[in-house]
């Protein structure tokens, strides 16, 4: 008997990615058991200070650094494939490799961390200093808030969920169902890269030009969608509201990180709150506009923002499970296998 024999030995990409969303819920806490499943990333975050740390050189001009971020951003993209690819080929050849699958596609989700964090720091706003909740958000989404008190504090950690829901879980999904293994991997280490090489020197902002540019097309299709479906959880959340609010797209408002924007103004019209504006990370200051009414954003707004992304990553599996009803099984548009 062949693997292909087994019962269920095979499924389709949507039954994998449902188990995926599954697993992360279960065990890929942001505390000592993601630990297990951080290696992923724990490589491909070593893999990217070695090429910056080997090519962005204090000596060089803007023009080799940007000749350096293409060639950088060429090798993330190719190590990235390629594990993709040797991966997928292995677990072709084991028994019920789509679990192992399921695995790593968990491991690179950000939907239960970014659940507890959320609720870390509402429970520092609730219970603890101004000074603690903002070293507390500082320490969980690496921002700083620009404004002062608990509301500039609630404003970037409800920006900061809008940005993963993108980031964090439409991105993945959307491209393991376009390239399998191979386009997660990819898509995952350039916009690890994109984070990690940072804009707060005159050095990083040339050297990461590539990778941000890359990561930026891969990001915008993945924001769309959530965006599209933060609209629709609205309706599930008690205290939002849906609003389609075209004039925001038409009107051209940017956020901070413009590829964001979207996702941004549907929370914000979701939740019926100020978001946008400058963004502050440590030193660095980046203006954007403005989204959503004038009312700050307080500690009630932080859990509905928390209940918004789960119903929205809830929709997402939904739309998922409907559409092997509607479609039937669905597998990678360009699959390695």
């Amino acid at each position: 008997m062949t693997p292909s024999d087994l019962p269920l030995a095979d499924v389709s990409a949507t039954a994998t990615l449902l188990l995926a969303l599954a697993l992360n819920l279960a065990l890929c806490s942001a505390s000592r058991v993601s630990a297990l499943f951080a290696w992923p990333a724990t490589g491909a975050a070593r893999l990217i200070r070695t090429l910056e740390a080997r090519y962005n050189r204090p000596h060089a001009t803007e023009k080799m650094r940007r000749a350096d971020s293409v060639s950088v951003a060429i090798v993330l993209l190719l190590a990235g494939l390629g594990f993709g690819v040797g991966l997928s080929l292995f677990l072709r050849g084991i028994p019920y490799g789509w679990i192992v699958a399921a695995a790593f596609i968990a491991m690179l989700l950000n939907l239960r961390p970014q659940l507890e964090r959320m609720r870390i720091l509402a429970n520092a706003v609730r219970d603890g200093s101004p000074e603690e909740a903002r070293a507390t958000l500082g320490l969980i989404t690496g921002r700083d808030a620009c404004e002062e008190g608990a509301s500039g504090i609630c404003k970037a950690a409800i920006e900061s969920t809008a940005m993963a829901l993108a980031q964090g879980v439409v991105g993945p999904l959307l491209w393991y169902l376009v390239g399998d293994l191979p386009g997660l991997f990819a898509f995952r280490i350039i916009d690890t890269a994109s984070v990690m090489i940072d804009e707060r020197s005159e050095n990083a902002r040339s050297f990461g030009w590539a990778p941000r540019c890359l990561d930026a097309i891969l990001l915008y299709p993945a924001v769309a969608i959530a965006a599209l479906f933060a609209r629709l959880a609205a309706v599930l959340v008690p205290g939002a509201r849906l609003r389609a609010s075209p004039v925001l797209a038409l009107r051209g408002a940017r956020y901070a990180w413009p590829v964001f924007s979207a996702v941004i103004a549907a929370f914000a019209d979701g939740l019926a709150v100020r978001l946008g504006g400058p963004v502050c990370v440590g030193a660095f200051h980046r203006e954007g506009d403005s989204f959503g009414p004038s009312r700050d954003a307080g500690l009630a707004d932080l859990a509905r923002a928390r209940s918004l992304f789960l119903a929205a990553t809830l929709l997402i599996a939904a739309g998922l499970t409907l559409s092997t009803f509607l479609f039937g099984p669905a597998q990678p548009l360009f699959s390695a296998q």
